[in-house]
């Protein structure tokens, strides 16, 4: 195969090299945009849009997948996994609009696989330093990869190969690290009296470690040396990042030594989430922390230690439950961290790669801040899914040690850009020496409007938004209904969103319902457990409304929105059971609670909802098979119906993805013309009519005419086959009228 430069030339002199996904959901569209000379990203975070801004015709650009591998690897990775970088085409830009590219392509006969140095986000802008360079060279000038040199940078050395400069460890023998920090732990808990003496002992150790005295600073300004430490903090000595096995092994040993544990220190560390040094420890400055921060991480610990040891003892675990809510908010949630390091069989990491992979693993919600009150319960429900997870035969995962190891090659291949790569990126490490607060959003919430709403596509009159976020705020409940196509989903988000006035934002949440939806799985309900026997039972756990509810309890300033879709699909009295009265706009105030059908024990007087929780649901009109919706539920909601939308702001959006305005009119005139068909059969109606979104590219499309041919064929045409299913004849033609708005030229 030729090299890049042998078949284009770019036309710009500095031309950067981007890295792209072509994964669509679980579609793999590599040959479409390879065969149709294009790339596109859907529904683009602001962070994407930013890097599509910055692409230039005559950029270098490839295709990539990463993933994570540990057999038939082209080295010895001592059965460890690695991140793997799969590169399928390569090319150069040549034209970029809005969320879309033009691009030469050329795709590889057979994929080829890099390793180590990689990233998992949609896309990536290669840097100019060392690896990058040598990464360019291997997809754009078919060199091979020197793994002799990446295998020789921190980290990789440390974690993959033997080197003549270093002992190298033993053989791994599973997680053969977890009965020393249990057995520390356990030693450390023993020194809660006598922490004065415990402070010394580790400023000994850094000092003959060739680490500095740690100082505090005061209340009146001055410093001195620290006067206080809490275990989770002193376990931390021997793990922190960049250090290797052997300086880690060295320092284990000697704290181990001084605090009285004849045990041999581990020489694999595989599965344990490092610190930064610079955020070492679990408490703020002095004069910033509260007097009892230090007192409440030994209350967690002997709290932690005690419930993980009786695991089906109901009162450490509420003993646990509160000593977990004193200590949470001061220290972040690498508190979380810490007691894994104490039990690693039973409490879960928090660091980022570890909580980046909760919700699709346990389909748990993202995590809360852990200054949020709902950060306890949600770490708990954690923890319990965690150990039925690990219990059932067939899961990815046998234990949270094998979740957090994973976790960690994951986060490598999404993070190694530089020549250090630390297992937790500072986000959920300890809080810093100077008190800052580091769990920053992946994507930080930016203002958004009804301005924001007709920015992104929204053909629905301003006027008409603005009534809409009236109505909803006024009474509260509101349901979109319209033909298929005409964007409810879409816009009941953006409505959410616009009445929090941020996105992305957590306070905006999507359930679908569908036949089987019912109380349990929506409002609260039994859930199967195991007990630490292996026992099965059940236990009753909070639903996503009533989670939701809770939330907008806690933060009554702030609004919270239920997206609801397909509300009619299944059957929504069932579903919200005593919710239906109080979702009543004059319900939501606490004289008008009620007690669940399953009560909580902490809520006496019952459940309502307050007036900052709002809910949007959706309904397809055109589906015969959902059944007519419930009086109960049409009174407490509002209703709006979404129509088709050919107007001059479909036409703007149309023509900046076409180029051609008498063709966008010619196709807007032609689906009017359908939908009126449509309408005015008696065996369909109104509610049959055809939305805009069938006629409405997302992003610049190469050949237009092309694409608007696929879509009366293999979107419209099905529709409209069902639609007159016992006249196939009339549904042809009428899809043929369509395409006949924008005829092929014949050459």
């Amino acid at each position: 195969m030729n090299t890049i430069s042998d078949v284009v030339v770019a036309e710009v002199g500095e031309r950067q090299t981007w890295l792209v996904g072509a994964f669509i959901g679980s579609e793999d569209r590599t040959s479409e945009f390879v065969s149709e000379s294009r790339w596109e990203v859907v529904n683009p975070t602001d962070k994407d849009q930013a890097m599509l801004n910055a692409m230039r015709p005559g950029d270098r650009i490839a295709i990539k997948s990463s993933f994570v591998q540990r057999h038939d690897l082209p080295f010895d990775n001592r059965n460890l996994p690695v991140s793997v970088l799969r590169i399928k085409a390569r090319g150069v830009i040549r034209r970029v609009s809005d969320t879309q590219l033009l691009v030469d392509w050329q795709e590889f006969p057979e994929p080829r696989d890099w390793y180590l140095y990689t990233y998992r986000a949609t896309i990536w802008l290669l840097s100019d330093d060392e690896q990058a360079e040598h990464l360019k060279r291997f997809i754009f000038e078919d060199e091979p990869q020197d793994l002799q040199y990446f295998l020789s940078r921190p980290y990789w050395m440390d974690r993959f190969r033997s080197d003549d400069q270093l002992v190298p460890p033993p053989d791994k023998a599973g997680y053969d690290w977890i009965p020393f920090f249990e057995a520390m732990a356990d030693a450390l808990a023993e020194w809660s009296q006598r922490r004065p003496e415990l402070v010394t002992i580790v400023s000994r150790i850094r000092k003959e470690s060739g680490h500095g005295t740690w100082h505090d600073m005061n209340s009146d300004g001055t410093t001195g040396p620290l006067a206080d430490i809490d275990p989770f903090t002193v376990m931390n000595i021997f793990n922190f990042g960049p250090t290797g096995w052997k300086k880690r092994q060295e320092i284990a040993q000697r704290l181990a030594t001084a605090v009285g544990l004849d045990l041999q220190a581990p020489a694999h560390f595989e599965g344990v989430p490092i610190t930064h040094p610079q955020n070492a420890w679990l408490f703020k400055w002095a004069k910033d922390r509260d007097d009892d921060a230090i007192d409440n991480l030994w209350s967690i610990a002997h709290a932690g230690l005690a419930w993980a040891d009786a695991r089906g003892d109901l009162e450490k675990r509420a003993a646990f439950a509160e000593a977990l809510k004193a200590s949470l908010p001061q220290s972040n949630w690498t508190l979380a961290t810490g007691l894994y390091r104490a039990r690693p069989m039973h409490f879960c990491p928090m660091d980022t790669n570890t909580r980046a992979k909760l919700p699709s693993l346990l389909g748990v919600l993202k995590a809360p801040h852990p200054q949020d009150s709902s950060a306890v319960d949600w770490y708990m429900d954690v923890l319990d899914r965690l150990h039925v997870y690990t219990a059932t035969p067939g899961s990815e995962f046998a234990s949270i040690p094998e979740l957090s190891d994973a976790a960690w090659a994951e986060g490598v291949a999404s993070k190694v850009e530089a020549d250090e790569v630390f297992e937790d990126d500072g986000e959920d490490t300890p809080i810093a020496a100077g008190g800052n607060e580091t769990d920053e959003p992946p994507e930080p919430p930016r203002p958004y409007t009804v301005d924001d709403i007709v920015k992104d596509g929204c053909f629905v009159p301003r006027a008409e938004i603005e009534q809409m976020l009236e109505v909803l705020s006024r009474g509260k409940n509101l349901i979109l209904q319209g033909a298929p196509g005409t964007g409810k989903t879409w816009l009941a988000k953006r409505l959410g969103w616009a009445m929090t006035g941020h996105r992305p934002t957590s306070s905006v949440q999507v359930v679908q319902f569908h036949p089987n939806t019912s109380y349990e799985d929506f409002i609260r309900g039994y859930r199967p457990v195991t007990s630490d026997d292996g026992a099965a039972g059940l236990k009753l756990v909070d639903g996503p409304f009533l989670r939701l509810a809770d939330r907008a309890h806690q933060k009554g300033e702030q609004a919270f929105t239920m997206v609801i879709e397909e509300i009619n699909r299944g059957n929504p009295a069932r579903a919200l059971g005593e919710m239906l009265t109080l979702l009543e706009p004059g319900q939501r105030n606490k004289s008008e609670a009620m007690r669940l059908t399953y009560h909580r024990d902490t809520d006496n007087r019952g459940i309502w909802l307050p007036p900052n929780l709002y809910v949007i649901g959706t309904m397809n009109i055109a589906d015969r098979s959902l059944a007519l919706v419930d009086l109960a539920l049409r009174r407490r909601f509002a209703f709006r119906t979404l129509r088709p939308q050919f107007n001059g702001l479909w036409r703007q959006w149309v023509l900046e993805r076409t180029g051609d305005s008498s063709v966008v009119n010619a196709v807007g005139a032609a689906a009017t013309t359908l939908n009126n068909e449509i309408s005015a059969d008696p065996a369909l109606g109104p509610q049959f009519v055809i939305g805009h979104s069938y006629f409405t590219p997302a992003a610049v499309v190469p050949d237009p005419q092309e694409w608007f041919h696929e879509q009366v064929d293999w979107s419209i045409r099905p529709l409209l086959h069902e639609y007159w299913f016992d006249r196939p004849e009339r549904a042809d033609e009428a899809a043929d009228a369509l395409k006949n708005a924008w005829p092929r030229v014949q050459e």
